[in-house]
């Protein structure tokens, strides 16, 4: 029979307040040390609050008292298995795979499949066998979701992200993850819809302000989204990124002196930025002082001389001023570095095309097969020229 702390602590835990059923259950336990509800309940709600000593004391006691509970021995074989133990890891296996597994064994067995051993291709089948056990997890859902949306499978993560939602209303992570999917199909105003969602029910929680961001750049809304980054940087004024998205934003509108000040600022907290070098030469280029544009490059490509975007950028400049030698050394290491990238190929066959034309007819045809619509057209009409 359930005792009365253990109803009550599972009140609890369904309304996320932890140390409250922890504290319920402690006392359930003072009065009964033997009471097997409690101990698993005590168990699961201090692997909640991230406690997995206790936890892993308390389910020892759990599984002392009751040897043939699975599922105690099961959460108890998976804090072993995280810690490194092999012995624990084959415990859990064989209580997963067991053909009269429950849910709770079943699960823990793809959960350490999944984050820990990093094996989708194993884990999915028995995360679709905890689900015909347990058709209302939300838990298996939001994964399998997961593992779609790393295999580019946008029309299955959609799916399963939204079962994950519907079973776990007041939660905004599966709303986080659904309008990711969302957004990977092309569908940014549906994905909108559910970060907007998300942020109902977590207003301050960085991820969803740092996706609603994004995706009002994507819709053309960056004057929402300067809103979005400025209260990112409320929440924390220290992070340099926050104020490199508040710039961007800003550049979108045409507030060209006040990004100018904020990239100035996130240039000093993080030197080692080289997005926030470019974007800062992108500003003085506009403002038309190059010798500000090639000073923020000239950092940027310090930090990162291989890397496709600075050289690029600094190849730009250097064409104006028929830098076409210095573009074309500037951009034969980063094309070592990354001999698939169209907008390098685009940038070299431009810089050898007066000194070496068949050279630079065969970069042009290599960006030619880019799948960028503007790098393709300028490729294919450099290609008509060279030809």
């Amino acid at each position: 029979m359930v005792s009365t702390h253990a109803r009550e602590a599972a009140n609890l835990l369904n309304m996320h307040m932890y140390a409250q059923a922890a504290e319920t259950l402690r006392k359930g336990l003072k009065a009964d040390p033997k009471d097997l509800h409690c101990l698993l309940g005590l168990s699961r709600t201090l692997l909640a609050m991230g406690e997995k000593a206790e936890a892993e004391t308390t389910l020892r006691k759990l599984v002392e008292l009751a040897p043939d509970l699975a599922n105690a021995r099961s959460m108890l074989a998976l804090l072993r298995a995280q810690a490194g133990d092999a012995t624990g890891a084959q415990e859990l296996e064989a209580l997963g795979t067991w053909e009269e597994a429950g849910y709770t064994e079943v699960y823990n067995w793809a959960s350490f499949l999944l984050e820990y051993r990093k094996d989708a291709e194993r884990a999915q089948p028995v995360l679709e066998r905890a689900a015909r056990i347990d058709p209302d997890s939300p838990y298996v859902f939001f994964d399998l979701g997961r593992i779609a949306l790393a295999r580019a499978d946008y029309g299955a993560a959609v799916v399963n992200f939204t079962k994950a939602a519907k079973l776990q209303s007041s939660e905004p992570m599966p709303l986080v993850m659904l309008s990711r999917a969302h957004a990977a199909r092309g569908e940014v105003a549906i994905a909108l819809d559910m970060a907007q969602q998300a942020q109902a029910l977590a207003p301050k929680l960085p991820i969803v302000l740092e996706d609603l961001y994004k995706l009002n750049m994507l819709a053309g809304s960056p004057q929402t989204a300067v809103r979005m980054a400025t209260e990112l940087r409320m929440l924390d004024g220290k992070n340099p990124n926050y104020a490199y998205m508040h710039a961007v934003a800003l550049l979108s509108l045409g507030q060209l002196n006040e990004a100018r000040s904020i990239l100035e600022t996130v240039v000093q907290q993080a030197p080692e930025a080289t997005d926030a070098w470019r974007a800062l030469a992108h500003v003085h280029d506009v403002l038309e002082d190059e010798a500000g544009a090639r000073r923020a490059l000239e950092q940027a490509l310090k930090i990162a001389p291989t890397e496709i975007g600075p050289a690029n950028d600094m190849a730009t400049l250097l064409f104006q001023k028929d830098g076409h030698a210095q573009a074309r050394a500037l951009l034969e290491p980063v094309l070592k570095a990354h001999p698939e990238d169209p907008v390098t190929h685009l940038n070299y066959a431009i810089a050898v095309m007066k000194s070496d034309k068949s050279t630079a007819l065969s970069h042009a045809r290599k960006a030619a097969a880019s799948s960028d619509q503007g790098i393709r057209e300028q490729a294919e009409r450099l290609v008509q020229k060279l030809s």
